[in-house]
């Protein structure tokens, strides 16, 4: 009994493995596990944040942070070239900020001429204005003159109207600069852009200002005629300017201590610290002088906008952010109350940010921001902050940014607010790979917006997210729906596609996956990418084959592979085009094994081996030549092949897979080698910890020994599975075949006990397969029923049969195993019952087995049969 019940528990446990087997290994075909249809989705989603938050910075004035955030995102060399013009023009406006014109000329020259003309337009206004000495007002106004306002960002609004104030000041139209310049400030994003724009004109004022002679001697007496009092500070100001515009700086700085010294000024705080600023820009916000001036400003915590401003001119020199946030830990440490306090631990917060050594810092202060400054005006960034700062974490933390996010949302009111959040609620999720919940957000925010370009890529991570949660019809659906309405890209369309096919053949529908691929081929196949279009009809080959539609398609792979050689070098680029070769070849080597031609099939093979030897296909030839050996029987020649993978490629991460495998070929030789099998699975073990195969081959190795009536060996294994594995998903497996062996070496009632509630428990566990369940059912039945407790068995039995048979739904849903597990508890039962006598209620039982198709139809009509000629007697 023992040996049956181990052999159809082996052949349970081998249908559920071949759903793992199928999932884990697809994954080492690269053209499979590196599907084009994400291109990196998951890192798609941290490039996006990673240019938010350097988009953050910029809008918070932070600009030296954001162009170095821009500058390290723009060094990866596989980035989408339309993905690279748009952080490429953020860079320029980040080096505007810093006033690095010349560098951002140098980038804007190198970008398309056509692209987001607006931006390009505001962003050359922009150059023109900072670079030269002497601002030409005409070309500039040429270049403003062409922007369409409508057309620019919420970011670069107040830019546009920042620079027509600028120009209007150069005109002398100060009344329609002045208006210019309050636009900006009410356009602004935040208070720290609107003070970054106050530094800007500040700064621009001093360094074109000029003036003659007669005019400065004309200020000067006016300011000296009112010293003393107050009322001298304006011609104070406007003389420094002058005196500065003459290249007389060491002047206007003397002048500047003495007046910051006098006693008798009258001069208020505010006054004073716009004298310091002033003193910052004329000795260079950027030069050692100039930063101590607005250090020394910072520091005496006058609340007042030129502390504001100094903070930004200290934030936008590039080389001393470690500088700055020194000196702001040095004022959040001091006990004495300051006045800006908040935006203080704001700033040190994202240049924390930028430190990956400095992500407790970040987090810390941005969580001091909503519990003391609840009010403050940036308290919708800090939770983006805290988010962003969750995801910088090794390893991130997706589910607590969601639920940071989630905060955020509850206090947003606009609808495309609300719409975002639920985008990026649902990024945290798809990263973490919960997709289930990752759906139900980018549910929400596909139906918040009003056209699929208001969120790039959304729609396609919706779909793969449905996908990868089971969801694969509703995927189907959505993107029928929305290819039908014109709401996705051609290149998202066949990366959907992509996904969608896959998924259709992992769950038995080839045929219709090819079937779609195939219609997507045909019709829009010359606007697409060549790597994707080559990809895709690499895939349509790939399950014409697993169709065993080989037909016609070595032929195909030819046109390909001549289509390849025929491209220009750089059209594919080296690696993708020596991968794309390789894997043709693999699967012509696998065509032609299918059509029987052998010999050319190992020649190819060979090939493979010789010129693409770096390649994984190269590796995957020898699983290619092992597979062909074992379905011509030859098992001894297929785990000989697999033995010398091993040994060619000592350190690829196909070995565990290559060991398992050639474990399973040894068994299949016969029980003399179940021994040979086990050694090499216990190698894949001890060699590779840290392998996913690593639970399945414990699995195997203690059924192998169980085939060996090595109970006690096997039990221990199942055990440190458990231990070792306590939250894997197939756990159960393990569990089962634990109480399979204590009941196997149960010496008495006593030591049967543990057997059992195994069993009671796994009977009721409703997260485990149902057919796992029913398993559990007639063995702790069948346990009772050789104990002789044949009242509890009936129990059991009957509890089994109640769920899964008198409940139609369930049992018409069964599959193979689950009908073979309850046709054994079904017949358990009716023995007990004709045992006691109960004729009538087994022969009830028996007819619902019929009804239903179980195994053992025939059987169960004998019974019935007997029953009938038993109770005529």
């Amino acid at each position: 009994m023992i040996r049956s019940l181990s052999f159809w528990s082996l052949l349970a446990a081998s249908l559920l493995w071949q759903g793992e087997r199928s999932a884990l290994f697809a994954s080492q075909v690269p053209l499979l596990g590196e599907q084009p249809y994400l291109a990196g989705e998951a890192a798609s989603v941290q490039y996006e944040w990673k240019a938010a938050a350097a988009r953050a910075a910029l809008e918070s004035g932070l600009s030296a942070t954001a162009a170095d955030i821009f500058s390290s995102l723009l060094e990866d060399m596989e980035l989408a070239a339309n993905d690279r013009i748009e952080l490429s023009l953020d860079y320029v406006a980040a080096l505007i900020a810093q006033a690095s014109y010349r560098k951002a000329s140098d980038v804007l020259a190198t970008l398309p001429v056509l692209y987001d003309a607006n931006r390009r337009r505001l962003y050359q206004a922009s150059i023109l204005y900072g670079e030269a000495s002497t601002p030409n007002p005409e070309s500039i106004r040429a270049e403003l003159t062409g922007i369409d306002p409508d057309a620019l960002t919420r970011f670069d609004l107040p830019w546009f109207f920042l620079l027509q104030g600028m120009v209007a000041d150069i005109e002398g139209h100060s009344d329609d600069a002045k208006t210019f310049f309050k636009k900006a400030e009410n356009a602004a994003l935040s208070p720290m852009q609107s003070a970054l724009f106050s530094s800007l004109v500040l700064r621009q004022q001093i360094l074109k200002s000029q003036a003659d002679e007669s005019l400065l001697v004309e200020i000067r007496e006016k300011f000296e005629a009112l010293a003393g009092r107050s009322a001298a500070f304006p011609f104070l100001l406007e003389y420094l300017v002058l005196l500065h515009g003459m290249g007389r700086q060491a002047e206007a700085i003397d002048i500047l201590e003495a007046e910051l010294t006098r006693a008798d000024s009258g001069y208020s705080a505010d006054e004073r610290a716009n004298l310091r600023l002033l003193k910052g820009l004329i000795l260079g916000h950027d030069s050692s002088a100039g930063w101590a001036s607005l250090e020394s400003l910072v520091r005496t915590g006058v609340d007042s906008e030129a502390t504001v401003i100094a903070l930004q001119l200290l934030a936008s020199v590039t080389e001393r952010q470690a500088d700055l946030l020194e000196l702001l830990s040095e004022i959040i440490a001091q006990p004495e109350p300051y006045p800006l306090i908040a935006q203080l631990y704001y700033m040190r917060c994202q240049l924390a940010l930028a430190n990956p050594d400095m992500i407790d810092l970040a987090e810390a202060d941005a969580r001091h921001l909503l519990d003391q400054f609840p009010g403050f005006s940036e308290i919708a960034s800090v939770y983006r902050l805290l988010a962003y700062a969750a995801l910088q974490r090794t390893p991130p933390r997706y589910r607590v940014a969601a639920d940071y996010l989630l905060d955020l949302r509850e206090r947003s009111s606009e609808p495309h607010k609300i719409a975002e959040l639920n985008r990026l609620i649902g990024d945290c999720y798809f990263l973490n790979s919960d997709y289930s919940n990752a759906v139900d957000f980018y549910d929400l925010a596909y139906s918040g917006i009003d056209s699929e370009s208001g969120a790039p890529n959304l729609l396609l991570r919706l779909v793969i997210s449905q996908i990868r949660s089971g969801k694969y019809e509703e995927a189907v659906t959505k993107i029928d729906q929305a290819s039908f309405a014109g709401q996705i890209g051609v290149t998202d369309h066949w990366r959907a596609e992509w996904s969608i096919a896959l998924a259709l053949q992992a769950n038995g529908q080839a045929e219709r996956a090819l079937e779609r691929l195939r219609s997507v081929i045909r019709r829009d196949a010359e606007a697409v990418p060549v790597l994707l279009d080559l990809r895709m009809r690499w895939l349509e080959a790939y399950i014409s084959l697993q169709l065993d539609e080989s037909s016609g398609v070595d032929e195909k792979l030819d046109v390909l592979l001549a289509r390849i050689e025929s491209m220009p070098p750089d059209a594919l680029g080296p690696e993708e085009s020596s991968r794309l070769k390789s894997e043709l070849l693999l699967l012509k080597s696998e065509t032609m094994l299918a059509l029987d031609d052998v010999a050319a099939a190992f020649d190819v093979i060979a090939t493979i081996r010789s010129e693409f030897r770096g390649n994984v296909a190269a590796q995957r030839t020898y699983f290619t030549e092992a597979a062909y050996h074992a379905s011509v029987e030859d098992f001894l020649a297929a785990r000989e092949v697999l033995r010398s993978f091993a040994d060619d490629y000592p350190g690829s991460t196909l070995i565990p897979q290559a060991l398992f495998e050639a474990a399973l070929h040894s068994q299949r030789q016969g029980p003399d080698h179940y021994g040979e099998a086990v050694i090499l699975l216990d190698r894949l073990v001890q060699d590779h910890p840290g392998s996913d195969l690593v639970y399945y081959a414990g699995l195997k190795q203690g059924d192998l020994l169980r085939l060996m009536n090595n109970f006690a060996g096997a039990q221990l294994i199942y055990e440190n599975l458990i231990n070792r594995f306590p939250s894997h998903r197939l756990r159960y497996a393990a569990e089962l075949s634990r109480a399979d062996c204590i009941a196997a070496l149960a010496q008495g009632e006593g030591q049967l006990a543990e057997a059992l509630a195994i069993l009671e428990r796994l009977l009721d566990q409703p997260d485990i397969p149902v057919e796992v369940r029913i398993e559990a059912g007639y063995k702790w039945g069948n346990i009772l029923t050789r104990n002789q407790d044949t009242s509890a068995a009936k129990t059991v039995f009957g509890l089994v049969t109640s769920r899964y048979l008198l409940d139609s739904t369930n049992a018409a849903a069964l599959t193979l195993v689950g009908r073979y597990w309850l046709s054994r508890s079904v017949f358990s039962l009716g023995e007990l019952l004709e045992h006691e006598g109960d004729l009538r209620e087994a022969e009830k039982l028996y007819r619902r087995l019929v009804a239903f198709n179980l195994p053992g139809r025939s059987f169960a009509l004998a019974r019935i049969n007997q029953l009938r000629r038993n109770e005529s007697l």
